[in-house]
Formats: C-alpha cells, structure tokens, sequence
C-alpha cells in the first residue's frame, strides 16, 4: 500500500467494509518458514514458548470442532518447509498441488492450481459444521519469475524513476528486471486473492 505501481489493483477495488488493512504489521523473523510457525501457533518471538509446546491454529480449529483443511502449492517436504509442514499435518485434509521435493524450484507451478480444490471445498462442505481453510501460496518466493503467467507480464519497465525507487532506479538491467518480475509475481497474487 502506498507504493506508485498498481501491484493490487482487485484488491485495492475492495469495498473497505470487506477487507482488514493492516498498515502496522511487522513480520517476527526474516525467514517465512519461521515467521509463519510463529504466526500460525502460540509461540512468538516475545513469549520463548518452544513451538513443540504451541498449540497451532489448526489445533484450535479441530479441537473447537471445526473442519479444517490445508491447501498448499508450497512443497510440503524441503530445505523450507518442513516446520510450517508440520502444522500442516494437523489439519483433517491436506491438499497439495506441489510434488516437488527438496530444493527444487520448477516453472509453470503457478497458484492458480489451488484454486479447483478451494472451489471442490467450499462445494462440499457440511453444512453441520464449519469449515475452516488455510491456503498456502507461492506467492512471491523467488525466483519471481517462475511464480506468474506470461499473461501477467504487466511490469516491463526499462528504466526506474529515481524519485521512486531510488537506488533501485539503476539503469543496471538485471536489478530493474528483478523488480519487474516481483512486481508482477505481487500483482498475480492479487488476481489469486480476488478469485
């Protein structure tokens, strides 16, 4: 928010009733594995509680009687995913559309791929009892490139205002199309949200 490209153009079209802003988040560590573990169980960087000893939102969830399911087009088994695969576990259904394993990272895995199981979901759920789900994306993971359709080559700027970007206003190619692909991987994502 705030930023001159149009990275969300279907979510900033939100009637503001619909949608919670959160201007003042602050992710609790660098790396998402462990921001995510952090912000799914009890466990932060402010209490120490072990994540072993944290109940999970998932655990809440099923202990409160509800359904839960895990749709991820992250890879549930790597260098990164393992502790955020562990929460996961807990969930009554886990639905993956990445079988990747490892460090591999392939081309052509876009989110939309969960987008039919959210939609198989929300077609066959209880009506005795709730549904809760969790969608877990690629998002904007590096390679950026890799995380959106050609069809969604929106950002393909040669040159960056200064007065925008400043140091990323280089005329160096590599770091202007580095920003332009994440650009375009946030703006994807966008279109992900609103479906």
């Amino acid at each position: 928010y705030g930023y001159d490209r149009e990275t969300n153009p279907l979510l900033s079209n939100y009637n503001k009733q619909n949608l919670i802003l959160q201007k003042q988040s602050i992710a609790n560590n660098t790396y998402t594995i462990y921001s995510l573990s952090e912000a799914l169980t009890s466990s932060n960087q402010f209490n120490k509680i072990k994540l072993e000893d944290s109940p999970s939102i998932i655990n809440l969830i099923n202990r409160s009687g509800h359904q839960s399911h895990w749709i991820t087009n992250q890879q549930l088994y790597g260098a990164f995913d393992n502790l955020v695969t562990v929460i996961a576990d807990d969930s009554n259904f886990i639905h993956a559309t990445n079988y990747n394993f490892g460090t591999k990272d392939i081309k052509n895995n876009y989110d939309e791929r969960v987008l039919d199981k959210l939609r198989d979901i929300i077609s066959k759920r209880s009506k005795k009892s709730s549904t809760f789900i969790i969608i877990h994306l690629m998002g904007s993971h590096v390679n950026y490139k890799n995380r959106y359709p050609s069809s969604f080559n929106y950002f393909n700027d040669y040159l960056l205002d200064y007065s925008n970007y400043g140091l990323f206003s280089s005329k160096e190619p590599k770091l202007i199309s580095t920003v332009n692909h994440y650009d375009n991987s946030v703006r994807y994502n966008d279109f992900i949200l609103d479906e």
